[in-house]
């Protein structure tokens, strides 16, 4: 895997990782990358895979925040 492709997704999940703790909160339970990156195949057209558990379920207000973040990111 290239370093320096390594390097970007740490940070940029270091940064999903800040806005998911901000925007849920108590709710969060667990943010877990898994996939390509993790297995240490990552390429430039890879995806990174990440699942957000929750506590309880969030309001659609929410979702749709968390939509747009991620659009942002894109």
């Amino acid at each position: 895997m290239n370093p320096e492709i390594t390097i970007k997704v740490e940070q940029y999940l270091k940064h999903v990782e800040k806005l998911v703790k901000t925007i849920l909160g108590e709710n969060l339970v667990s943010l877990v990358v898994f996939g390509s990156f993790v297995r240490g195949e990552l390429s430039k057209s890879s995806d990174i895979d990440i699942l957000i558990a929750v506590k309880d379920r969030i309001h659609p207000s929410v979702a749709e925040l968390m939509r747009k973040l991620y659009a942002l990111e894109q």
